[in-house]
């Protein structure tokens, strides 16, 4: 019946599902009011960023030279540019996180990588239901459901993200959210080391401190770019991104597989690791005390008449 089909569609949105309606395959299906309910959802949970450039790894003032057909012989300076999208406002909760527990996404495989399908079932809690790692009976413990899920690796990461017609982050995204690129002259761009500026503040971040012992609850800090309404882009969990971790000096075929993780934690004691451009890396099947996650849309998704998101283009220049 139609009312019980507006219904359900409207607890999607209250799940945090908003985007899987907006897909340009459903959304000629779906009541304009339930689009605009969508949208407007999507909207208070994240925040537009892009287009622009990034120049990763980098901070402090750039100088972009002209590119040059030749192959130059000299240090390259790689830079990506960025389309549109929308990233999480905060890392997703654990009352975000039992939405997709409590709706089967553990026993829905289409959501999971056919790779590791098989080692699913054994992604349970610390009573063996279906669910991260240290809840109990498939829940959050009491009092927790505002703080970042952890103990989820990163395919119940990516899992999760797919559930909720999204997807985790690009490193080139993640950063580019972090480091807030500037265009201050005709060629050169300002990337901040920390969302907030150049210099750390330990007010801040929540990162380690003597009488730390957790996080932070997800929206206890808000430390993005200034306007952005980010909270703890930096610090508090470290966060999953898309992309395989591959340590500079040290050649790709010569590593186990590993995942790219940002920003730090509650328990991270320097804070040359917290910065915009630090990251590292872990087994994508880990399934850690200090490691959320949170997600991105494009941007076209959410407003019809935006720019394709995402690294539409990248290159090299001559440093």
């Amino acid at each position: 019946p139609a009312d019980e089909e507006l219904q359900f569609l409207l607890q999607m949105i209250d799940q945090g599902r908003a985007a899987v309606l907006l897909h340009p395959k459903l959304r000629s299906e779906v009541p304009p009011e339930v689009l605009q309910k969508a949208r407007q959802s999507l909207r208070r949970r994240m925040t537009r960023l892009g287009p622009g450039v990034l120049v990763p790894g980098q901070c402090g003032n750039i100088v972009l030279p002209p590119e040059t057909e030749d192959e130059p012989s000299e240090e390259l300076l790689h830079w990506h540019r960025v389309g549109a999208f929308y990233l999480d406002r905060w890392t997703v909760t654990n009352q975000e996180y039992w939405h997709f527990v409590h709706s089967g996404g553990y026993e829905d495989l289409s959501l999971w990588d056919p790779k590791i399908a098989a080692l699913v079932p054994d992604f349970v809690d610390s009573t063996g239901a279906p669910g991260p790692r240290f809840w109990r009976n498939g829940r959050f413990l009491p009092g927790t459901e505002n703080l970042p899920v952890v103990g989820v690796n990163w395919y119940e990461a990516l899992a999760y993200a797919r559930w909720a017609g999204k997807q985790l982050p690009t490193g080139t995204e993640w950063e580019f959210a972090a480091s807030c690129p500037v265009a201050v002259g005709p060629a050169t761009l300002h990337q901040r080391r920390y969302p907030w500026g150049d210099a750390f503040r330990r007010d801040r971040a929540c990162l380690w401190t003597p009488e730390r012992r957790g996080p932070m609850e997800a929206q206890a800090l808000e430390n993005g770019p200034p306007g952005k309404g980010l909270f703890h882009l930096i610090g508090n969990v470290w966060q999953w991104t898309l992309d395989d971790f591959v340590p500079p000096e040290l050649e790709p075929d010569s590593l186990p597989v590993l995942k790219a993780i940002r920003g730090g934690a509650f328990d991270t004691y320097f804070e040359n690791q917290a910065t915009a451009q630090f990251q590292s890396g872990q087994p994508p099947l880990e399934r850690k005390h200090n490691i959320g996650f949170r997600c991105v849309v494009p941007a076209a998704l959410v407003d019809q008449d935006a720019p394709e998101p995402a690294c539409a283009e990248q290159g090299r220049v001559k440093v």
